[in-house]
């Protein structure tokens, strides 16, 4: 699968929140490709290898959504990425990797403490995020925060035992305490590059 690089500012010690962005697709490039008429091989945006609860027949459901809409998927993802960055150029306080600065995220997590959020691509945060983070108790290995998932049926999940100051939709139990963004990890446990790489995908992790 072909990974996607943007330019990322590097991280500091002073901060205590730093954002990580899985590995993804070149949605432009495919986006760019796809609109020239050229062909696009599977293998660009589909897993190397079988990740559980992922669709099989992804490139027909691609072709489907093709079929269907004036926007292609490629676009449409590519115009997701463009969203999630602009976003996360909004949260204050917080550095931000990519999957392809793994070492360098251990090496920092080996100068001082700092919480970790890993997420894709299509992801969001609230621009206070980091304030949640700074005022946590810095002692617990994970931070598990309320999701919000918009569509059809917005909701907002919840952790059992646990008040959101916002719910947007309807609430419901996580029923799955680490989601796609809603973790972060103590940097303690984040000094192997390895032990990182753990987290390239959200289902697996």
């Amino acid at each position: 699968m072909c990974v996607s690089t943007l330019e990322l500012p590097r991280a500091t010690p002073m901060n205590r929140l730093i954002l990580l962005r899985r590995q993804s697709p070149d949605w432009a490039a495919l986006s760019s490709d796809f609109r020239r008429g050229l062909p696009i091989d599977p293998r660009r945006y589909v897993p190397d290898h079988a990740v559980p609860g992922f669709p099989q027949d992804l490139a027909a459901l691609i072709g489907a959504w093709n079929e269907r809409f004036d926007t292609d998927f490629f676009t449409f993802r590519a115009l997701l990425v463009r969203l999630s960055a602009a976003d996360l150029a909004a949260v204050s306080e917080a550095s931000r990797y990519g999957y392809d600065q793994l070492p360098e995220i251990a090496a920092l997590a080996r100068t001082g403490p700092f919480y970790l959020y890993p997420h894709d691509d299509d992801d969001f945060f609230a621009p206070y995020a980091a304030q949640v983070v700074r005022t946590a108790a810095h002692e617990c290995d994970a931070l598990v925060t309320p999701l919000f998932r918009i569509g059809k049926r917005s909701c907002t999940f919840v952790p059992t035992g646990c008040a959101a100051e916002r719910v947007l939709g309807e609430p419901r139990a996580q029923d799955f305490r680490f989601q796609t963004n809603n973790y972060a990890l103590h940097s303690r446990h984040l000094t192997d590059p390895e032990k990182i790489r753990a987290v390239k995908d959200h289902i697996e992790a």
